[in-house]
């Protein structure tokens, strides 16, 4: 009953908030790491999330919620409260494990969204909730972002006792990171109340579980912390060395974020040791990254320390439009704590140009700030401006009282028992780093002595292993003799082998050669004999048409028998028989080419194969000269030919 209670009560008062909170900011970028609880979900594809949400019962769409909030808080704050509208609705379909997760991460999205007073109505809901859950470790969780929740929005008293308390409840557990973030809080909130030795020794006890835990962005953090603690003490080289050893860290993690805020400190600490030139260099080096990055509130930083140094060299009106863009910047940010110096830096600029009544108008806005958000160590600065105004205006009786303040404010930090426990503190640090420098130089020595005996395991090994090579190699050495020997005999007998089927393959070309020498002879042969007797035949034919018109019979009877002997084929057959030995292949080869080659045609190529000339090619195939001509011609475009091309070539080239 008590859970549906709290349902209805917390969506009436979200619903009421949401609709005096329309339009929301930018997102923080100077938001620590140290103050996200939140892991990235790199991995999460919000697009498959959301497509998901639609389809999705209302106890599976809480869930889905649950994850767009937690992944979307950070980076687009806008987006994820609208996730938390939806989820609110449905919160009463969910389990108490995952509002309680839920609403902690929409709190982490209104804090980036600057929306301070949500994010406190949230996580005071949650302190009640994760109490009704019996979750003591959660709750310390969320009393711990309370505090910070203060702590940006400038109520430094506030976020010192919400620490304390959320400190007593967390060491009662073994969640070192936990214990350590409340820890480096606890420093910070210190720092600011201008508890420096309380301060230092949160920072260090924090910074003792990240060097366990090995956590190089918490450790660099922490580095810069110290840096910034000494700074406010004066002790700059210690200052400058805190803060160089933190941008080492950072740029190994290529967190340009972190780097441009330690180059911002770096330029503060060289500021105040009078090297002006490096700490411009430093204030520039860190807008730079800043502007690329879209962070207008560590801009803002850079702009007003810029200013500053301007301020020092006389240069007032450059001076003052950086001092202002910075104003402009953090009063956008609402960051009420850093506005109390830029108040102070636009008042002293004014100051100096005489200008005391602007001057009174900015440093009372920076002492009436300053008071109201319980941040005390501004106060020696503003106290000391506002008394050299009014000594310049020649009030010297307020420039007095001031006066005073001033120094009863400074007695108050920088008192000899104070400077001595923060010096004895930073003893203990300085000896418990020695002790862990000793430990890790065991422990490099015993990693030493052991890479030794490794070394001297595997020299012997190599050496046997060298041993068995060598005795492997003499082995085989052996045998491959052996080997090579036989290799030897095989290779003679083959060679003897190869000389012989050489000789017998030399005499079966001689023998080849010599029958296809007799048979183009006997080709040769065989083409004059048909070309002499078709010459002979001719001839008698010749001479019958001379006898007498009375032996006509006869004569008729002989030119018939003549005819029947010119055109047999008998002559042919053998003819084509005789070549086909010497040319095999050499007929299908040429119908290949045209298919509708006639008997006269192949014996045509056959002709031109021999050589013959066209005198001896038209007595053979008992034709006339010109005939040869003509069937040549029609030869040469069934072979596809052109004019220019070479009819004998073309064939003497077909096999």
């Amino acid at each position: 009953m008590w859970m549906q209670a709290w349902n209805h009560l917390f969506v009436k008062r979200f619903k009421k908030i949401k609709n005096e909170n329309k339009t929301y900011g930018c997102l923080d970028n100077s938001i620590d790491l140290l103050f996200n609880f939140l892991p990235e979900f790199c991995s999460s594809n919000v697009d498959s999330l959301i497509m998901e949400l639609s389809k999705a019962d209302p106890k599976h769409k809480t869930e889905i919620l649950a994850k767009l909030i937690r992944k979307t808080s950070r980076k687009k704050p806008g987006q994820a409260i609208a996730y938390g509208g939806q989820f609110i609705e449905l919160m009463e379909f969910t389990d108490d494990d995952v509002r309680s997760n839920a609403l902690f991460d929409l709190s982490t999205a209104y804090i980036y969204n600057r929306n301070y007073d949500t994010a406190l109505l949230i996580l005071s809901d949650l302190v009640d909730l994760r109490n009704e859950m019996g979750d003591s470790a959660d709750k310390a969780k969320a009393i711990s972002q309370m505090a910070y929740v203060h702590y940006r929005a400038g109520n430094m008293n506030d976020a010192y006792e919400l620490i304390l308390k959320a400190q007593k409840i967390s060491e009662k557990y073994s969640d070192s990171n936990h214990i350590a973030v409340d820890r480096f809080r606890h420093g910070v909130f210190a720092k600011k109340l201008s508890k420096y030795e309380e301060a230092i020794s949160e920072y260090n006890k924090a910074l003792e579980i990240y060097e366990v835990q090995g956590n190089e962005t918490m450790k660099a953090n922490l580095l810069g912390n110290i840096g910034n603690l000494f700074f406010n003490l004066e002790h700059l080289d210690k200052a400058i060395q805190y803060h160089k050893d933190a941008i080492d860290i950072y740029r190994e993690l290529n967190d340009s974020l972190h780097i441009a805020g330690s180059m911002n400190d770096l330029g503060n600490s060289y500021y105040k040791k009078g090297l002006t030139d490096i700490a411009l260099k430093c204030y520039f080096g860190a807008a730079d990254i800043n502007r690329i990055i879209d962070n207008d509130i560590w801009l803002a930083y850079n702009i007003q320390n810029i200013a500053t140094i301007y301020s020092d060299q006389e240069k007032y009106d450059e001076a003052l439009k950086f001092a202002r863009e910075g104003m402009i910047l953090k009063e956008k940010g609402k960051d009420q704590q850093s506005l109390i110096t830029s108040y102070a830096t636009v008042g002293e600029i004014y100051m100096m140009t005489g200008d005391y009544g602007n001057s009174l108008i900015f440093l009372n806005k920076a002492l009436d700030l300053s008071y109201e958000s319980g941040v005390n160590n501004f106060l020696i600065n503003i106290y000391k401006l506002m008394a050299k105004t009014y000594a310049a205006m020649g009030n010297y009786s307020e420039a007095y009282e001031l006066r005073l303040k001033y120094a009863d404010e400074k007695e108050s930090v920088f008192n000899e028992e104070k400077i001595s426990a923060i010096n004895e503190i930073e003893q203990k640090y300085e000896s418990a780093k020695k002790e862990q420098q000793i430990r890790e130089m065991e422990y490099q020595q015993s990693i030493q002595k052991a890479r030794e005996v490794f070394l001297i395991v595997m020299i012997a090994a190599v050496l046997l292993i060298f041993s068995l090579l060598v005795f492997a190699i003499l082995q085989k050495r052996r045998k491959d003799k052996q080997i090579h020997l036989q290799k030897e005999i095989v290779f003679k007998k083959e060679q003897e082998l190869a000389v012989s089927e050489l000789e017998k393959s030399r005499i079966a070309e001689d023998k080849l050669q010599k029958s296809l020498a007799y048979k183009s002879k006997q080709l040769s042969s065989h083409a004059l004999h048909m070309m002499q007797k078709n010459n002979m035949l001719h001839e008698i034919k010749d001479e019958l048409k001379v006898v007498s018109e009375k032996d006509a019979a006869a004569v008729k009877r002989v030119n018939f028998l003549i005819n029947e002997s010119l055109r047999s084929d008998k002559d042919w057959d053998v003819f084509k028989l005789y070549f086909e030995e010497i040319n095999k292949g050499f007929f299908e080869s040429v119908k290949e080419i045209n298919p509708e080659l006639t008997t006269n045609d192949l014996r045509l190529c056959a002709l031109i194969k021999l050589n013959m000339n066209s005198r001896e090619m038209a007595s053979v195939l008992n034709i006339s000269p010109n005939s040869i001509k003509s069937a040549r011609y029609r030869l040469k475009k069934k072979l596809g030919l052109d004019a220019e091309a070479d009819l004998e070539t073309f064939v003497r080239e077909i096999s």
